[in-house]
């Protein structure tokens, strides 16, 4: 399992590289004081995921990212 902090600015993208080498991921965030956050994203490629904000101001939250099983 992969786990990044960024931090999260209004209206911005943030590419994350993970190396699960896989498209198939399951992505969750997790705020500084451990409430889950709902983490929008989309698969670059097979080693990279693209996260969008819909923040107010600047969040830090932590992300994991996890490979699923291939079909």
């Amino acid at each position: 399992m992969a786990e990044k902090e960024v931090t999260l600015m209004p209206d911005t993208t943030i590419t994350i590289s993970h190396g699960k080498n896989s498209k198939r991921l399951i992505v969750t965030g997790r705020t500084a004081d451990g409430k889950p956050f709902r983490v929008k994203y989309k698969t670059v490629d097979q080693n990279k995921i693209k996260l969008t904000s819909k923040v107010d101001s600047a969040t830090t939250i932590k992300v994991s990212v996890t490979a699923k099983e291939k079909l």
